[in-house]
C-alpha cells in the first residue's frame, strides 16, 4: 500500500457499495460556502444529503493529508470541527486499500482517529531516500554542466564530486525542501522539459556507470520523447510510458502506483504543468491530488472545483479506461433531477 497503514474496522456489508468522491475543497465549500458561489455550494450540500440514500460519500487518507497540510497543534479543535461536518456527509465511511491486490474497499473509522494517527506517524517517520542505483562515484566537469541543472549549485559546492555520500546529502536536502519550495520544484521541472539527451550527458563514464546510465535512459526516454505530442496522442501512449518509467524501480506495477505516482509524473509533462505558487500547487499538493485520483477511481463521480485536478484526473482515467465521471459542482448538480 502507498502511504500510511491506518488500522480500520472492516464492515463486509459496505465493502463494495456505490460511492461518490468529493474533493476536500468541495467539502470545505459545503461547510463554508463561498461568497461568490453561495447558491451552488448550498445546493450541492442539500443534494449530497439527499443522495446519501443511494450513494456513500466516503473520505480517504488523501482528505486526512489535505487537512494535515500546514497543521499545528493549536488548531486541533478546528480540525475536529471540520471533521464533525465531514462525518455528517460520510458517516465515518472511509476508503481503504486491499493490500493483496490494491483494490479499493469501503470501511468505517473515525476521521479524527485517522488524523491523529497520521500526525503521529508523520513525526516518527524516518525517510531513507538513497537510491540503490547510486552506487558509483566520479567527478563531473563543471565547465560542461549547464548552470540551470537542478544539481549545479550542489556539485559546484562539492567540487563536482558525485558519490553515494554526496547524493544522499543532496537528496535529503531536496526531500526537505522540494515538497514546499516551488522555486526548486519549478527549476527541476523546467530542466526536465528542455533536457537534451544527445548533449547534456557527455561525460567520461566507466562501463558500470555507462550501463546504469543506459538503463536509466531506457526507462525515461518514452516520457521525454512525448513532449511534442498532443493530448490525444499522449493518452494513447500513456500506459506504456508509465509502465516503462515506473518499472525502473518497481517489479510490480500496482494500480495505486500507476494512478498516484502517474498523476505526479503527468505534472512534469509540458501539456499538464500546473502554475506553481508559493504555498499552493507545491509538489506535496500535487502528490495529494494524485491520491485523490486513485481513491476516486472506483467512484461513480469525482467532484472537484479545481480545474487542473479535473483535467489531469480525466486524462489518467481516459488512458486507463476508468469510467468515473470527473466534474465540477455545477456539472454534478446537472446530473440529477431534484
Amino acid at each position: 500500500m502507498l502511504g500510511e497503514r491506518i488500522k480500520i474496522q472492516i464492515n463486509p456489508s459496505v465493502l463494495n457499495d456505490k460511492y461518490i468522491y468529493l474533493d476536500w475543497n468541495v467539502i470545505k465549500y459545503m461547510k463554508e460556502p463561498r461568497s461568490d458561489k453561495r447558491d451552488i455550494d448550498n445546493r450541492l450540500r442539500d443534494a449530497v444529503y439527499r443522495l446519501k440514500k443511494k450513494y456513500k460519500f466516503p473520505y480517504s487518507m488523501a482528505h486526512i493529508k489535505d487537512r494535515a497540510n500546514n497543521y499545528v497543534s493549536k488548531y486541533h479543535d478546528k480540525v475536529k470541527e471540520d471533521f464533525a461536518f465531514a462525518e455528517s456527509v460520510n458517516d465515518s465511511f472511509c476508503l481503504g486499500i486491499n493490500n493483496n491486490d490494491a483494490t479499493l474497499v469501503i470501511v468505517k473509522e473515525s476521521m479524527i482517529k485517522c488524523f491523529d494517527e497520521y500526525i503521529l506517524s508523520k513525526k516518527e517517520k524516518e525517510c531513507s531516500i538513497l537510491n540503490q542505483y547510486l552506487t558509483c562515484s566520479f567527478r563531473i566537469d563543471m565547465n560542461q554542466m549547464d548552470a540551470s541543472h537542478p544539481m549545479y549549485d550542489f556539485f559546484k559546492a562539492h567540487d563536482g564530486e558525485y558519490s553515494v555520500e554526496n547524493m544522499e546529502m543532496f537528496l535529503q536536502e531536496m526531500y526537505d525542501s522540494i515538497f514546499q519550495d516551488t522555486i526548486k520544484y519549478k527549476q527541476f521541472r523546467a530542466y526536465i522539459a528542455k533536457m537534451d539527451l544527445d548533449n547534456d550527458l557527455k561525460q567520461v563514464y566507466s562501463l558500470s556507470e555507462q550501463m546504469k546510465l543506459d538503463r536509466l535512459l531506457y526507462h525515461i526516454f518514452p516520457f521525454l520523447d512525448s513532449f511534442q505530442d498532443d493530448s490525444e496522442t499522449l493518452m494513447k501512449k500513456w500506459p506504456k510510458i508509465a509502465e516503462r518509467w515506473f518499472s525502473l524501480n518497481n517489479e510490480y506495477l500496482r494500480h495505486d502506483l500507476l494512478l498516484i505516482q502517474g498523476y505526479t509524473l503527468l505534472d512534469m509533462h509540458p501539456l499538464f504543468n500546473d502554475k506553481l505558487k508559493k504555498g499552493k500547487n507545491t509538489l506535496d499538493n500535487i502528490i495529494r491530488d494524485g491520491n485523490h485520483c486513485f481513491y476516486a477511481s472506483n467512484a461513480n463521480y469525482f467532484v472537484s472545483e479545481d480545474a487542473n485536478t479535473r483535467k489531469k484526473t480525466a486524462f489518467i482515467y481516459g488512458a486507463y479506461g476508468i469510467r468515473t465521471k470527473v466534474i465540477c459542482e455545477t456539472e454534478f448538480l446537472n446530473c440529477f433531477d431534484f
